[in-house]
């Protein structure tokens, strides 16, 4: 199910069940490459699943982390100016403050920004899950294939 190329890591789904993998909560991390090879279904449409399955699994986080980096800097800009003055001896308590809030943003929006990125992988799953199950049961020489 998982091959190695050039670094690269490649996992190859077969049927809709080894999809079951991406729900467990250890599921090897890290960058790969998720490959549909499920019979019975169109290639065109197996792509348009592989780019969405591979852009949740190997998500990262970045992006609501910067975001909640760039949202606590600028909660600590309006705090000062609202709540503290600008003068010159205010200056150490707001760069201890900017940073402080600027790392704690950071890592919670990265850690969230993983774990939304888990449950979609999950939801598109099973989505795919349901879909390709609907063809198999709808396709008779799909069926053959399978139980054969």
């Amino acid at each position: 199910m998982a091959a190695t190329s050039r670094g690269v890591r490649f996992v190859i789904f077969h049927t809709a069940d080894e999809l079951d993998v991406l729900f467990r909560r250890r599921v090897a991390r890290g960058p790969a490459v998720l490959v549909l090879r499920i019979p019975c279904v169109a290639a065109k449409q197996l792509r348009r699943w592989e780019r969405t399955l591979n852009a949740r699994f190997n998500a990262c986080g970045c992006t609501l982390g910067a975001t909640s980096t760039l949202l606590a800097l600028l909660g600590t800009v309006i705090w000062q100016s609202w709540y503290s003055g600008w003068s010159l001896t205010h200056w150490s308590a707001f760069a201890l403050r900017a940073i402080a809030c600027s790392i704690l943003g950071g890592a919670l929006g990265k850690t969230l920004g993983k774990q939304i990125a888990h449950w979609d992988l999950r939801r598109v799953a099973r989505n795919i899950q349901r879909r390709v199950r609907s063809i198999e049961a709808g396709d008779p020489g799909c069926q053959v294939a399978q139980s054969g």
